[in-house]
């Protein structure tokens, strides 16, 4: 997109200036999404419009609202990870069991950034950002299958776990 070293800068300003306030509310924001899977899930959509925006710019200073979205996917996604160690991990290794998760996010960057550099040579720079969306895309997706499929099962026309068990609830 032949971004100055100005844009480049103020790009990562913005990344910052949106990261740090989510970091600090960023369990809040898991708790008013609903927990972790659903945080997770929004991550992968953050970064599906990030690169949504990013293939269609037609010029640099075009993607520098979209670079907001880096704080939600990073942010909120590392804030879920800590709460994933601080789940499974016994009283005393929490901090391990972060550390080892933060490990695997450096390998799968370390994978992802080869794998960048074939997509970008295959299909070009513009191009390869619509590639990332529809990855993250799908990344999403998957889970969202996975918990559509978990709902309770409608039978006649309403659930009860939606419409109450009282009076005008559905026939359940």
């Amino acid at each position: 997109l032949r971004a100055t070293g100005f844009l480049v800068g103020l790009s990562l300003t913005a990344q910052a200036a949106i990261e740090v306030p989510l970091f600090r509310s960023a369990a809040r924001i898991v708790a008013l999404l609903g927990g972790l899977r659903p945080a997770l899930l929004s991550t992968s959509f953050a970064g599906c419009i990030r690169f949504i925006g990013w293939s269609l710019a037609p010029n640099a200073w075009v993607v520098l609202p979209f670079e907001c979205g880096h704080g939600w996917s990073f942010a909120l996604a590392y804030t879920s990870m800590s709460a994933i160690g601080d789940l499974f991990a016994p009283v005393g290794l929490q901090a391990t069991v972060v550390g080892l998760l933060s490990s695997c996010l450096g390998l799968g960057n370390l994978t992802a950034t080869l794998g960048w550099g074939l997509v970008v040579e295959t299909v070009g720079l513009g191009a390869s950002f619509g590639v990332a969306a529809g990855v993250f895309g799908l990344a999403a997706l998957v889970p969202l299958l996975m918990m559509a499929a978990q709902l309770p099962r409608r039978r006649g026309g309403a659930s009860r776990a939606v419409c109450g068990s009282g009076a005008g609830g559905g026939r359940g």
